[in-house]
């Protein structure tokens, strides 16, 4: 990965979109684990879109980077939902608590 394209997922514009092409699972699970460790890291909640395949490939990244992802869920900072449709790989980044914040930043 670039530095420019870490730069972008680790820092993104407040209320921003990402849109990231990939030809390789393995850069997917990279980029949404670089993302969702960023926000996780300022204290924003992430919500993980995926199949389970990559929600189970992106939650370990985030194990290799320290997170305890079991508390993580059990204190609302990181829900996983499964995605069926497409595939693909969505995380939304939310300052504060989920219940009285919106996105700060979505990454598809």
């Amino acid at each position: 990965m670039t530095p420019k394209a870490t730069s972008i997922l680790t820092n993104p514009r407040p209320k921003s979109h990402i849109v990231y092409p990939y030809s390789d699972e393995e850069h997917i699970a990279e980029a949404v684990g670089i993302f969702a460790a960023a926000g996780l890291t300022s204290n924003e909640s992430v919500v993980l879109i995926a199949t389970a395949e990559k929600q189970h490939a992106i939650e370990q990244r985030l194990r290799e980077e320290a997170f305890d992802v079991e508390e993580l869920q059990r204190e609302g900072r990181l829900t996983s939902e499964r995605g069926y449709a497409l595939g693909e790989a969505v995380s939304v980044r939310e300052s504060g608590s989920r219940k009285d914040s919106r996105p700060s930043s979505v990454l598809l």
